[in-house]
């Protein structure tokens, strides 16, 4: 440029051709320009995952619970969501974890707890389930256990499928019986967990062994999915008056998918991941009542993975598909949830904005802002004040400035499969 600096002009002024050395002078003194740019994390500093972790807003937004990452374990902390006072803590021994967290109440938690074995850098799930409240009592033990841990009842494995919003005083599990002599994997049940005692009740049994249980918005069942004793992805959908479940196939391949991502607020409609030949699945909305499906979006370089959602109570915001860079489909482009959702992208640009809950009088919404030079920040937005407010940064003492972008790069095998990779 002809108004740049004297020792970018000098490099040209040499001849017209462009070497490596002269290529390597320019680059250094677009450097010196451009001022002072962040060093990269050292290794240390970018393998440090201590600090928090993932949080959940309580129905009643007076309450966050919130995943504290330490050295050897982590532990659930409860703090209060207008002062960010701690209230309660709960920490398993070391090596061991808090897995998972859902609001049963505004006064409850449930968790799993975990164990890391030997090598082994995932933590594996022990099937116990506690409780844990706000304050002051203690954390009540309240299905499933093996080992050192009393078993509760007639569920020996369990694990949390629905937190039940219209039921303060239960939850719904997945019990699994441990492995019989004969060899057969046992089939889950759904099961509906008093908080406060012992009471149970049966809902359902699986009619698959690697079953997962999915409940629509008022706490029905109302598909299982999972996969046959051949690996292959299998769907049942659950007719409550007759008891009993009916298959339900993606289309008519071999390789044919069904996989429920989520549902409307008014439980009417389920949005679907469908794959009718084997194809990468599509994404398709289907009328509860009739099982009548409609395709929604296609995209030959992704999947749609989950639903996220909205800051209106139960409302699905759109779907997330999974391709180099994450991308949503708006069920309603042109309604409230998606202008505020537009408004914070706006603000946060370009990292991702997330909503993680919304407390049940719309007052409160918790939403994450997350991408590939953003390792994730938690804010709480006030809709009567119209402001947001940080609640924490996870990787504090990363600088973001100092982090590198991921670059999609597909690549077409000579067979034409398309593999996924990053340029960082």
């Amino acid at each position: 440029r002809n108004d740049g600096p004297s020792s970018l002009r000098a490099v040209f002024a040499l001849d017209g051709r462009l070497t490596m050395d002269r290529l390597a002078a320019l680059l250094l003194a677009a450097l010196s320009c451009a001022g002072a740019i962040a060093a990269p994390p050292t290794v240390e500093q970018f393998a440090d995952g201590t600090g928090f972790g993932i949080a959940r807003l309580s129905p009643d937004g007076r309450h966050l619970a919130i995943e504290r990452i330490q050295d050897n374990g982590n532990s659930l902390l409860i703090v209060r969501t207008d002062t960010l006072a701690p209230t309660n803590e709960l920490a398993f021994a070391p090596h061991e974890y808090v897995y998972g967290m859902d609001w049963a109440n505004a006064d409850t938690v449930v968790v799993s707890r975990a164990i890391r074995i030997g090598g082994l850098e995932t933590p594996r799930l022990t099937g116990e389930l506690f409780a844990i409240p706000v304050e002051g009592a203690r954390t009540r033990h309240i299905a499933g256990g093996q080992g050192d841990v009393p078993r509760t009842g007639d569920l020996p494995i369990a694990f949390i499928v629905d937190a039940l919003d219209q039921d303060d005083d239960a939850i719904l599990v997945s019990s699994i019986d441990f492995p019989k002599a004969d060899g057969d994997e046992p089939k889950p049940r759904l099961v509906k967990v008093s908080l406060g005692g012992n009471a149970r009740e049966e809902i359902a049994v699986a009619p698959i062994a690697r079953a997962q249980f999915v409940t629509d918005r008022e706490g029905r069942l109302a598909f299982v999915q999972g996969t046959d004793d051949d690996f292959r992805p299998v769907a049942f959908r659950y007719l409550a008056g007759e008891k009993r479940f009916e298959p339900v196939v993606g289309g008519p391949g071999p390789d044919a998918s069904f996989e429920v991502l989520g549902f409307s607020a008014d439980s009417r409609t389920a949005y679907a991941s469908i794959s009718e030949r084997g194809e990468i699945p599509c994404l398709y909305s289907v009328d509860m009542a009739s099982l009548a499906r409609q395709r929604l979006e296609c995209d030959p370089g992704s999947e749609p993975v989950a639903l996220q959602a909205s800051h209106l109570p139960g409302e699905p915001l759109g779907a997330l598909f999974a391709s180099g860079k994450p991308r949503l489909h708006l069920f309603a482009p042109d309604s409230p949830q998606a202008k505020f959702q537009e408004t914070l992208s706006t603000a946060h640009a370009p990292s991702q904005v997330t909503v993680l809950d919304t407390s049940r009088d719309g007052r409160l919404t918790l939403y994450t802002v997350w991408g590939d030079r953003e390792p994730g920040r938690v804010y709480l937005y006030d809709h009567a004040r119209q402001r947001s407010r940080g609640v924490y940064e996870r990787a504090a003492s990363l600088d973001r400035s100092g982090l590198a972008a991921m670059v999609p790069m597909p690549l077409t095998a000579r067979d034409g499969t398309v593999l996924r990779a990053f340029l960082t």
